[in-house]
Protein backbone atom coordinates (compact mmCIF):
# COMPACT_ATOMS: atom_id res chain seq x y z
CA UNK A 1 0.00 0.00 0.00
CA UNK A 2 1.24 3.38 -0.53
CA UNK A 3 1.00 6.64 0.63
CA UNK A 4 -1.40 8.05 -1.33
CA UNK A 5 -3.63 5.01 -0.69
CA UNK A 6 -2.98 4.92 2.85
CA UNK A 7 -4.26 8.72 3.32
CA UNK A 8 -7.08 7.90 1.70
CA UNK A 9 -8.46 5.28 3.53
CA UNK A 10 -7.18 7.20 6.80
CA UNK A 11 -8.96 10.05 5.48
CA UNK A 12 -12.19 7.77 4.96
CA UNK A 13 -12.18 6.26 8.45
CA UNK A 14 -12.07 9.71 9.58
CA UNK A 15 -14.62 11.15 7.52
CA UNK A 16 -16.52 7.87 9.23
CA UNK A 17 -15.90 8.44 12.70
CA UNK A 18 -16.57 11.98 12.59
CA UNK A 19 -19.99 11.04 10.74
CA UNK A 20 -20.97 8.31 13.72
CA UNK A 21 -20.02 10.99 16.11
CA UNK A 22 -22.09 13.79 14.70
CA UNK A 23 -25.35 11.41 14.93
CA UNK A 24 -24.51 10.60 18.16
CA UNK A 25 -24.36 14.10 19.44
CA UNK A 26 -27.36 14.86 17.02
CA UNK A 27 -29.23 11.73 18.69
CA UNK A 28 -27.93 11.72 22.04
CA UNK A 29 -30.92 13.55 24.00
CA UNK A 30 -34.04 11.71 21.43
CA UNK A 31 -32.78 7.71 22.55
CA UNK A 32 -34.24 7.60 25.64
CA UNK A 33 -37.38 8.59 24.23
CA UNK A 34 -36.75 6.27 20.85
CA UNK A 35 -36.25 3.43 23.33
CA UNK A 36 -39.26 4.50 25.60
CA UNK A 37 -41.69 4.49 22.71
CA UNK A 38 -40.23 0.90 21.40
CA UNK A 39 -41.68 -0.35 25.27
CA UNK A 40 -44.45 1.00 25.42
CA UNK A 41 -45.66 0.57 21.67
CA UNK A 42 -48.38 3.73 20.38
CA UNK A 43 -50.33 5.11 23.12
CA UNK A 44 -53.69 6.77 21.20
CA UNK A 45 -55.32 8.82 23.56
CA UNK A 46 -52.82 8.63 26.80
CA UNK A 47 -50.07 10.41 27.86
CA UNK A 48 -48.93 13.92 26.77
CA UNK A 49 -46.67 13.66 23.31
CA UNK A 50 -42.93 14.89 23.91
CA UNK A 51 -42.78 17.95 21.45
CA UNK A 52 -39.76 18.47 19.33
CA UNK A 53 -36.40 19.93 19.81
CA UNK A 54 -35.46 20.30 16.40
CA UNK A 55 -35.91 24.01 14.82
CA UNK A 56 -38.99 24.86 12.64
CA UNK A 57 -37.01 24.29 8.94
CA UNK A 58 -35.34 20.38 10.09
CA UNK A 59 -39.14 19.57 10.56
CA UNK A 60 -40.02 20.61 7.05
CA UNK A 61 -38.76 17.53 5.21
CA UNK A 62 -41.30 15.11 8.39
CA UNK A 63 -44.17 17.46 7.99
CA UNK A 64 -43.74 17.04 4.13
CA UNK A 65 -43.84 13.47 4.38
CA UNK A 66 -46.92 13.26 6.44
CA UNK A 67 -49.07 15.02 4.39
CA UNK A 68 -48.18 13.39 1.33
CA UNK A 69 -48.42 10.08 3.25
CA UNK A 70 -51.19 10.50 5.03
CA UNK A 71 -49.88 9.53 8.58
CA UNK A 72 -47.54 10.77 11.39
CA UNK A 73 -43.88 10.78 11.00
CA UNK A 74 -41.49 11.35 13.51
CA UNK A 75 -39.14 14.43 12.58
CA UNK A 76 -36.24 12.76 14.20
CA UNK A 77 -36.72 9.71 12.01
CA UNK A 78 -36.77 12.00 8.68
CA UNK A 79 -33.83 13.94 9.10
CA UNK A 80 -31.73 11.00 10.60
CA UNK A 81 -32.47 8.66 7.54
CA UNK A 82 -31.36 11.79 5.54
CA UNK A 83 -27.96 12.60 7.15
CA UNK A 84 -27.35 8.78 6.89
CA UNK A 85 -28.38 8.21 3.62
CA UNK A 86 -26.47 11.42 2.70
CA UNK A 87 -23.32 10.61 3.99
CA UNK A 88 -23.51 7.11 3.12
CA UNK A 89 -23.53 8.40 -0.82
CA UNK A 90 -20.87 10.43 -0.19
CA UNK A 91 -18.35 8.37 1.61
CA UNK A 92 -19.15 5.23 -1.86
CA UNK A 93 -18.89 8.03 -4.44
CA UNK A 94 -16.03 9.75 -3.29
CA UNK A 95 -13.89 6.78 -4.32
CA UNK A 96 -15.18 6.65 -7.68
CA UNK A 97 -15.65 10.71 -7.80
CA UNK A 98 -14.12 13.99 -6.74
CA UNK A 99 -15.14 15.58 -3.72
CA UNK A 100 -17.72 17.89 -5.43
CA UNK A 101 -18.93 15.97 -7.73
CA UNK A 102 -19.37 13.11 -4.53
CA UNK A 103 -21.25 16.08 -2.94
CA UNK A 104 -23.76 17.20 -6.02
CA UNK A 105 -24.60 13.49 -6.23
CA UNK A 106 -25.07 12.92 -2.26
CA UNK A 107 -27.21 16.08 -2.64
CA UNK A 108 -29.30 14.96 -5.62
CA UNK A 109 -29.77 11.33 -4.25
CA UNK A 110 -31.18 12.84 -0.73
CA UNK A 111 -33.71 15.76 -2.77
CA UNK A 112 -35.19 13.15 -5.21
CA UNK A 113 -37.64 11.68 -3.02
CA UNK A 114 -38.83 14.71 -1.49
CA UNK A 115 -39.05 15.91 -4.93
CA UNK A 116 -41.64 12.71 -5.76
CA UNK A 117 -43.44 13.35 -2.29
CA UNK A 118 -43.90 17.15 -3.41
CA UNK A 119 -45.38 15.88 -6.57
CA UNK A 120 -47.62 13.11 -4.87
CA UNK A 121 -48.46 15.92 -2.32
CA UNK A 122 -49.76 18.33 -4.58
CA UNK A 123 -51.67 15.73 -6.69
CA UNK A 124 -53.62 15.20 -3.38
CA UNK A 125 -54.08 18.79 -2.55
CA UNK A 126 -55.78 19.11 -6.27
CA UNK A 127 -57.92 16.01 -5.78
CA UNK A 128 -58.53 16.61 -2.72
CA UNK A 129 -60.03 20.21 -3.12
CA UNK A 130 -62.66 18.79 -4.97
CA UNK A 131 -64.06 17.29 -1.92
CA UNK A 132 -64.28 20.51 0.05
CA UNK A 133 -67.99 20.70 -0.01
CA UNK A 134 -68.72 16.68 1.14
CA UNK A 135 -66.31 17.32 4.11
CA UNK A 136 -67.41 20.95 5.33
CA UNK A 137 -71.36 19.57 4.96
CA UNK A 138 -70.62 16.57 7.12
CA UNK A 139 -68.59 18.04 9.23
CA UNK A 140 -71.36 21.19 9.98
CA UNK A 141 -73.70 18.24 10.11
CA UNK A 142 -71.91 16.42 12.75
CA UNK A 143 -71.18 19.60 14.47
CA UNK A 144 -74.84 20.59 15.37
CA UNK A 145 -75.40 16.45 15.45
CA UNK A 146 -72.61 16.42 18.16
CA UNK A 147 -74.02 19.31 20.51
CA UNK A 148 -71.55 21.61 18.96
CA UNK A 149 -68.46 19.38 20.18
CA UNK A 150 -65.63 19.74 17.58
CA UNK A 151 -63.49 16.61 19.01
CA UNK A 152 -66.51 14.01 18.43
CA UNK A 153 -68.18 16.03 15.11
CA UNK A 154 -64.50 15.16 13.67
CA UNK A 155 -64.64 11.70 14.75
CA UNK A 156 -68.29 11.05 13.42
CA UNK A 157 -67.31 13.37 10.20
CA UNK A 158 -64.58 10.95 9.64
CA UNK A 159 -66.31 7.67 10.22
CA UNK A 160 -69.23 8.85 7.92
CA UNK A 161 -69.04 6.82 4.45
CA UNK A 162 -68.84 10.53 2.61
CA UNK A 163 -67.25 11.10 -1.03
CA UNK A 164 -64.19 12.75 0.78
CA UNK A 165 -61.65 9.58 0.63
CA UNK A 166 -58.71 12.03 0.58
CA UNK A 167 -59.57 14.43 2.96
CA UNK A 168 -60.90 11.55 5.50
CA UNK A 169 -57.30 10.70 6.04
CA UNK A 170 -56.30 14.14 6.99
CA UNK A 171 -59.01 14.41 9.59
CA UNK A 172 -57.81 11.46 10.84
CA UNK A 173 -54.32 12.55 11.24
CA UNK A 174 -56.08 15.58 12.74
CA UNK A 175 -57.98 13.67 15.09
CA UNK A 176 -55.11 11.69 17.26
CA UNK A 177 -52.70 14.96 16.54
CA UNK A 178 -55.38 16.24 18.91
CA UNK A 179 -55.42 13.89 21.16
CA UNK A 180 -52.09 13.86 22.29
CA UNK A 181 -52.79 17.88 22.20
CA UNK A 182 -51.82 19.05 25.76
CA UNK A 183 -52.26 22.71 25.27
CA UNK A 184 -53.33 25.31 22.80
CA UNK A 185 -49.71 25.44 20.98
CA UNK A 186 -49.89 21.67 19.89
CA UNK A 187 -53.38 22.43 18.91
CA UNK A 188 -52.71 25.32 16.86
CA UNK A 189 -49.47 23.07 15.32
CA UNK A 190 -52.06 19.94 15.07
CA UNK A 191 -54.07 22.57 12.50
CA UNK A 192 -51.56 24.20 10.84
CA UNK A 193 -50.72 20.78 9.75
CA UNK A 194 -54.06 19.97 8.76
CA UNK A 195 -54.12 23.25 6.79
CA UNK A 196 -50.58 22.34 5.17
CA UNK A 197 -52.04 19.18 4.20
CA UNK A 198 -55.03 20.62 2.15
CA UNK A 199 -53.03 23.49 0.79
CA UNK A 200 -56.56 25.71 -0.11
CA UNK A 201 -57.72 28.56 1.82
CA UNK A 202 -60.86 26.50 2.63
CA UNK A 203 -58.90 24.37 4.36
CA UNK A 204 -56.94 27.05 6.11
CA UNK A 205 -60.31 28.37 7.00
CA UNK A 206 -61.68 25.13 8.28
CA UNK A 207 -58.38 24.46 10.57
CA UNK A 208 -58.71 28.06 11.86
CA UNK A 209 -62.64 27.02 12.51
CA UNK A 210 -61.35 23.63 14.51
CA UNK A 211 -58.58 25.34 16.50
CA UNK A 212 -61.40 28.20 17.75
CA UNK A 213 -63.63 25.79 18.62
CA UNK A 214 -60.58 23.38 20.33
CA UNK A 215 -58.90 26.04 22.34
CA UNK A 216 -61.90 28.17 23.51
CA UNK A 217 -65.30 26.07 22.77
CA UNK A 218 -66.66 28.63 20.76
CA UNK A 219 -69.26 27.97 18.65
CA UNK A 220 -68.13 27.99 14.94
CA UNK A 221 -71.55 26.40 12.90
CA UNK A 222 -71.89 29.32 11.03
CA UNK A 223 -68.40 29.78 10.15
CA UNK A 224 -68.92 26.24 8.51
CA UNK A 225 -71.85 26.95 7.01
CA UNK A 226 -70.34 30.18 5.48
CA UNK A 227 -67.40 27.73 3.85
CA UNK A 228 -69.96 25.54 3.09
CA UNK A 229 -72.05 28.04 1.18
CA UNK A 230 -68.44 29.65 -0.76
CA UNK A 231 -67.42 26.22 -1.76
CA UNK A 232 -70.85 25.88 -3.84
CA UNK A 233 -70.83 28.98 -5.20
CA UNK A 234 -66.90 28.20 -6.40
CA UNK A 235 -67.95 25.13 -7.64
CA UNK A 236 -70.68 26.30 -9.84
CA UNK A 237 -68.01 28.64 -11.35
CA UNK A 238 -65.36 25.85 -11.73
CA UNK A 239 -68.28 23.57 -14.07
CA UNK A 240 -68.23 26.27 -15.88
CA UNK A 241 -64.94 27.13 -16.43
CA UNK A 242 -64.58 23.06 -17.15
CA UNK A 243 -67.20 23.30 -19.95
CA UNK A 244 -65.42 26.04 -21.39
CA UNK A 245 -61.94 23.96 -21.01
CA UNK A 246 -63.63 21.06 -22.52
CA UNK A 247 -64.45 22.23 -25.40
CA UNK A 248 -61.01 23.64 -26.24
CA UNK A 249 -59.75 20.17 -25.30
CA UNK A 250 -61.75 18.29 -27.94
CA UNK A 251 -60.63 21.07 -30.46
CA UNK A 252 -57.33 20.44 -30.03
CA UNK A 253 -57.61 16.72 -29.92
CA UNK A 254 -59.42 15.95 -32.92
CA UNK A 255 -58.53 18.97 -34.92
CA UNK A 256 -55.46 18.41 -34.72
CA UNK A 257 -54.91 15.53 -36.73
CA UNK A 258 -57.84 15.95 -38.75
CA UNK A 259 -55.99 19.29 -40.49
CA UNK A 260 -52.38 16.96 -40.38
CA UNK A 261 -54.34 14.41 -42.71
CA UNK A 262 -56.09 17.16 -44.94
CA UNK A 263 -52.48 18.54 -45.17
CA UNK A 264 -51.29 15.42 -46.47
CA UNK A 265 -54.52 15.00 -48.80
CA UNK A 266 -54.72 18.11 -50.53
CA UNK A 267 -50.83 18.10 -50.90
CA UNK A 268 -51.21 14.77 -52.60
CA UNK A 269 -54.30 16.22 -54.83
CA UNK A 270 -52.91 19.39 -55.97
CA UNK A 271 -49.27 19.23 -56.04
CA UNK A 272 -49.09 15.65 -57.77
CA UNK A 273 -47.17 14.30 -55.23
CA UNK A 274 -47.40 10.38 -54.68
CA UNK A 275 -48.34 9.44 -51.16
CA UNK A 276 -45.04 7.20 -51.47
CA UNK A 277 -42.71 10.32 -52.23
CA UNK A 278 -45.05 12.80 -49.78
CA UNK A 279 -44.04 9.74 -47.41
CA UNK A 280 -40.37 10.02 -47.99
CA UNK A 281 -39.90 13.74 -47.78
CA UNK A 282 -41.84 13.81 -44.03
CA UNK A 283 -40.14 10.64 -42.62
CA UNK A 284 -36.96 10.12 -44.63
CA UNK A 285 -35.92 13.59 -45.32
CA UNK A 286 -33.96 15.86 -41.94
CA UNK A 287 -36.11 18.64 -42.55
CA UNK A 288 -39.65 16.98 -42.85
CA UNK A 289 -38.71 14.78 -40.06
CA UNK A 290 -38.01 17.49 -37.40
CA UNK A 291 -41.31 19.35 -39.26
CA UNK A 292 -43.12 15.92 -38.04
CA UNK A 293 -41.72 15.58 -34.55
CA UNK A 294 -42.10 19.20 -34.24
CA UNK A 295 -46.02 19.19 -34.08
CA UNK A 296 -46.37 15.75 -32.06
CA UNK A 297 -44.52 17.91 -29.32
CA UNK A 298 -46.49 21.02 -29.88
CA UNK A 299 -49.61 18.75 -29.59
CA UNK A 300 -48.60 16.62 -26.44
CA UNK A 301 -47.44 19.96 -24.74
CA UNK A 302 -51.13 21.87 -25.78
CA UNK A 303 -52.69 18.87 -24.44
CA UNK A 304 -50.71 18.62 -21.25
CA UNK A 305 -51.53 22.44 -20.46
CA UNK A 306 -55.23 21.37 -20.79
CA UNK A 307 -55.36 18.78 -18.85
CA UNK A 308 -53.47 20.86 -16.00
CA UNK A 309 -55.67 23.68 -16.79
CA UNK A 310 -58.95 21.09 -15.91
CA UNK A 311 -57.08 19.90 -12.32
CA UNK A 312 -56.74 23.30 -11.15
CA UNK A 313 -57.54 23.24 -7.64
CA UNK A 314 -60.94 23.97 -6.15
CA UNK A 315 -60.69 27.10 -4.15
CA UNK A 316 -62.65 30.17 -2.89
Amino acid sequence: MNIREAAGALLRAFLMISYLSGLFLIFRDCLPYAAHRLRTGRRLGKGVKKESRLPRWAQAPARLASAALGKEIAPESVLGTLIFAFFAVFLLSCRSFKPFASLMYSLLLCALPFALLKLRLEDLRSRGSREGIALVTELNRQYRMQNRSIFRALETAASFEGDFPICRKQVYLLILRLRTASGSREIRKACEDFSYALGTVWGSMLATCVRVSAEKGSDVSEGLADIADQLKAANRRAEERKRLNSEAGRMTMYMVPILYIGTMAAAVSYLEMSPAELARNQFLNPEGLMLFLLIILLFMFNTAILRLIERTRLDL
